[in-house]
This record gives C-alpha cells, structure tokens and sequence, in this order.
C-alpha cells in the first residue's frame, strides 16, 4: 500500500470509523457502551494508508456515511458495535454516532444503498458476519448488502470481540494486508 503506483491505479484511500459517539444525538444508538480503544484501531488502520481519512466521536456518523462520496476509498474501516439478529434482519445494524436527522443505527438496506468501488469493509465489531439464514441465499445480515453496495470482499467476525484485544488484531490485518 505504501509503494508508489501508477497513474493509471487508485491510490489507496481508506476511511476509518472509530469510537462513534452514541450518546451524541439523542435517539436509538444512545444506549451503547463506548468504545474508547476503537478511535485508535481507527487511527491505526488508517496509518497503513497514505491518503486517509479517520471519523472519531460525533465524526464517526451515520449521515456523514451516507452523504459522503465514498467511491474513491478503497478500504473502509468500522470500529463500532454491530446490532446481528438472527432471526430478521430488521434489527440487524452497524452502530454508528446518531444526529443530523440520522438514529445511528445503519441497517442492511441502507448499507446496500451506499455506493462503494471499495476493495474491502473491515467490520471491526462483534458477531458482524452473523445474520439470518435464507435458504438459497446464504446470510442475510451485514456483509451482503456492502457487497450489494460495490465492495469486492468484507472482513467480520463470528464471535465477540473485545475493544482493547482487536486493536491488536487489527493491527497484525493491515500489517500483513501492507506487507
């Protein structure tokens, strides 16, 4: 990522979510614990690219997802909570900062309306790939809508991840993904 690339190649662009602010808004995500380590896994994942952008506290907003021009970023980088029902994927979401018209709280649909031309979404959250299991269609929860969206691959969990402990993980990702 940090070689040099031709005129004709992206440069690598990566925009960071991290430590949103639950509480900044009011409404729905503003029952969440923080996540005070997720600003540095933000600032962390983005020190890996040389034009990046990191969204902390308030930043990190679910209006500034949807009205930001995304397209040009080849990674995108989320270190928040994941709401994943497996039993309808109407209270499944990506919880980000609330505020500006916005409850913080980005569902599938919404998910699949942004237009991404990303490589990869990293889904820095607890039981991200999780979702409900349609027969023929595979998981419906988080990852299948940043597809439909126009990223080429998603990286999420199974389990529950500890904010402290995945800075390390994450860590050892984009070193590896770099090198």
């Amino acid at each position: 990522w940090r070689r040099p690339r031709s005129d004709s190649e992206r440069p690598m662009r990566l925009l960071a979510f991290g430590d949103p602010d639950f509480a900044s808004g009011g409404d729905s995500a503003g029952s969440f614990p923080r996540l005070q380590s997720s600003g540095r896994e933000a600032r962390l994942a983005a020190s890996y690219s040389p034009a990046s952008v990191v969204r902390i506290r308030e930043d990190a907003s679910e209006a500034f997802l949807k009205r930001a021009k995304l397209q040009p970023y080849r990674v995108l980088h989320f270190a928040t909570h994941a709401l994943v029902d497996e039993q309808t994927a109407a209270r499944t979401a990506l919880v980000l900062s609330p505020g500006a018209g916005e409850s913080g709280l980005v569902g599938p649909g919404e998910l699949a309306e942004l237009h991404l031309d990303a490589d990869l979404v990293v889904l820095s959250s607890c039981r991200s790939a999780g979702g409900v299991i349609v027969r023929g269609e595979g998981v419906e929860g988080l990852t299948a809508p940043l597809l439909q969206a126009g990223t080429r691959s998603v990286v999420a969990t199974q389990w529950e991840v500890g904010d402290r402990s995945t800075v390390r993980l994450m860590e050892s990702l984009y070193r590896n993904l770099a090198g």
